[in-house]
């Protein structure tokens, strides 16, 4: 189970979203056993929310391919950090 939903997580991902995503489901391999993925509820921090890559990529990954590809047990809200009212070295 946890293979099919990371080779449908990779599919048309950034390298950099590949990192992350595979740390988050490494996290939580250990425990998925035969009884499939915990629920688990993400908060993520995205980039500037007026450029494609956080429209067409990011937004869509975290709120839509994530939960389907884990039949809804990981679900996550992005927020750009634009919104978030930090300035240079915050964002790091």
């Amino acid at each position: 189970m946890i293979a099919r939903v990371i080779e449908r997580l990779i599919a048309g991902v950034t390298l950099a979203m590949r990192l992350i995503l595979a740390g988050a489901l490494a996290a939580f391999a250990c425990s998925a056993g035969a009884q499939g993925l915990p629920a688990t509820h993400l908060k993520v921090v995205g980039g500037w929310d007026f450029l494609v890559q956080y429209k067409d990529f990011e937004k869509p990954f975290w709120e839509k391919t994530l939960p389907e590809a884990s039949a809804g047990a990981v679900t996550a809200e992005i927020t750009p950090f634009n919104t978030l009212g930090l300035k240079g070295a915050e964002i790091i």
